[in-house]
């Protein structure tokens, strides 16, 4: 028998866990009352005792999402005739103002690469902006 507690093991029929000293005998959370093993619900209070079992391993789920990419036209020959410092403030602006447009819609950018913006609709937890190139 393993114990629930920390998952030794206890030669079967024993009440208490012999690496922990907790015990062996199921109950329900709710009121106490003693759980057979295959109870998902209490007999004598009606509480759920346990979870349906999940999945073992990643589950598939399709889901609807949008992308957008976005860059400078004409953006090379635009800042080979300027200032680093000129271009560098220029993409901060852009960006910025991509990254404020982006969030009224409720999207998320993705990444910043160059002068490219990447951003997505619909994906719960995305990645948040990253400044590369």
């Amino acid at each position: 028998m393993r114990c629930p507690a920390c998952g030794g093991e206890t030669p079967e029929g024993k009440r208490f866990c012999k690496h922990c000293g907790g015990s062996l005998a199921a109950a329900c959370p709710a009121c106490g009352a003693p759980l057979e093993a295959d109870n998902r619900f209490c007999v004598d209070c009606g509480a759920a005792v346990s979870a349906p079992e999940a999945a073992e391993g990643p589950v598939a789920e399709r889901r609807l999402c949008s992308v957008l990419f976005v860059d400078l036209v004409s953006f090379t020959p635009l800042v080979e005739k300027r200032d680093p410092e000129e271009v560098r403030e220029l993409l901060s602006d852009y960006f910025g103002r991509a990254e404020r447009v982006i969030a009224r819609y409720g999207g998320t950018v993705e990444k910043f690469i160059g002068d490219a913006v990447m951003a997505v609709w619909g994906l719960l937890g995305g990645g948040g902006a990253s400044a590369e190139g």
